[in-house]
């Protein structure tokens, strides 16, 4: 699915963010979430993977010189075959450190369908008095009938599940125009509502409304242009005043030539000069597709310059994955710590499927590729090796014999014929018994 559009990633985020906060946990690393969204989404090892992350928070970045434990996450994304689907099944456990020792804290599960489709997220309190694990909220998704999100319910727990809000997704004819309404409430009533429009693939206008009690007033609207290369590069938000739109603010983005967000620049309206002045700006910078730092910057109004906020950088591993963060705070005129992240990362195993071990190990490049990859892997003596292609419901798609020589061994997978997708590659040592599986994506 090609389509990104900002009701389904509000509902991503909010399946992972809004559940850190309503079981009482501060979101660990809205870098990460952000810019990846949903997990399971994405290409490559960062997919594939079981990653934790633990957390060193600055206790006082004044007086203080030492670095203290705070917290820490372990996230799950696990495969199992059913028959001939896949499942997706992803979980999370949240840790807070206690004096000399860590206690858990918060944790969520998730299930999906086949697809990969979220259908309940359950997020959970640890009751340190009983020492169990207590109900804190629960989202429940449908889908409709090409497999767009229909509505998210969110309940928490009081004693039974009760409700809290929900939202109900429709779509025009193209599935790009669409209406998100959100309900509040143990009754559910009418709270906001979200109208976006498309063209082509470019949201043109959102069209926010509230609920007067009777009907839907207008409140704000953001006009978006579009670069072509699809980039977002401004955005005018307008007001309602009850009879018409004013102006409110202007966002401008900079990109560079790998259509990298680099700069961001918030200005407000100034009626008395009639102009856009400055509020907040962020400023990036990439190195190898990898967003390597972050800044921020508030206007001061009073100097006319702009003062720092907060610096965060980071390091990538050769997947793209994020391996380390350390974020500053702007504290009086200079640059103080405040936290860093450290992030360790392991390949997951389809259920069933050995994942390779011994003298076998395997790659698999150019990945993502455009149609043909190549698998690399090491035997320690000749033999007989079956490689076999699948797609993401578990069909075998191709499948081949090949005899390997001590050493380094090399064949092509040709995916050509196929549509762009993601694909497992399972190669399997017929005479050792050892296999392993490994996922390619064609763009």
């Amino acid at each position: 699915m090609k389509k990104i559009f900002l009701p389904l990633l509000i509902t991503v985020i909010a399946l992972s963010l809004s559940a850190q906060i309503q079981s009482g946990y501060v979101p660990f690393h809205q870098f990460l979430l952000s810019n990846r969204g949903d997990i399971q989404k994405q290409q490559g090892n960062a997919r594939n993977a079981v990653f934790e992350e633990i957390a060193y928070m600055h206790y006082s970045p004044v007086n203080d010189s030492n670095w203290i434990y705070a917290d820490s996450g372990q996230f799950f994304f696990n495969q199992s075959i059913t028959g001939t689907s896949l499942v997706y099944e992803t979980a999370g456990n949240y840790f807070q450190y206690v004096g000399v020792k860590w206690d858990s804290a918060s944790m969520f599960t998730n299930t999906a369908d086949s697809l990969g489709l979220i259908l309940t997220s359950v997020g959970q309190n640890f009751d340190t008095a009983t020492h169990s694990w207590v109900n804190s909220y629960q989202y429940l998704n449908t889908y409709n009938s090409i497999n767009y999100l229909a509505s998210q319910e969110l309940d928490n727990w009081t004693g039974s599940w009760t409700a809290a809000s929900k939202s109900n997704i429709t779509y025009g004819a193209t599935n790009f125009d669409s209406v998100v309404v959100i309900q509040t409430g143990s009754a559910l009533q009418n709270d906001t509502q979200y109208l976006y429009t498309y063209n082509g693939y470019n949201n043109t206008e959102l069209l926010t409304q509230i609920w007067s009690g009777s009907a839907w007033t207008n409140l704000y609207k953001q006009s978006n242009s579009f670069d072509a290369n699809g980039n977002n590069y401004q955005s005018f938000v307008s007001v309602w005043n009850g009879t018409s739109w004013s102006n409110y603010a202007l966002i401008i983005r900079g990109y560079d030539l790998n259509n990298e967000l680099v700069s961001y620049l918030y200005e407000l309206w100034n009626a008395s000069s009639g102009a856009y002045v400055n509020s907040y700006q962020e400023a990036y910078a990439w190195v190898l597709s990898n967003n390597t730092r972050f800044e921020n910057y508030n206007w001061d109004t009073t100097s006319n310059t702009w003062t720092p906020l907060s610096l965060n950088t980071y390091n990538y591993d050769g997947n793209h994955n994020v391996i380390y963060e350390f974020d500053q705070s702007y504290v009086n005129g200079a640059f103080a710590n405040a936290a860093q992240y450290y992030y360790y990362y392991q390949g997951y195993q389809v259920s069933g499927i050995k994942a390779l071990n011994g003298d076998l190990k395997a790659n698999l490049f150019p990945n993502p590729c455009n149609g043909i990859a190549t698998i690399s892997f090491s035997a320690g003596k000749a033999g007989d090796f079956v490689w076999s292609v699948y797609d993401e419901q578990g069909n075998l798609l191709q499948q081949q014999h090949i005899n390997s020589t001590p050493g380094l061994n090399q064949l092509q997978v040709n995916l050509t014929g196929y549509a762009a997708g993601n694909y497992l590659v399972q190669l399997v040592d017929a005479a050792g018994g050892k296999s392993g599986v490994l996922q390619l994506v064609k763009q």
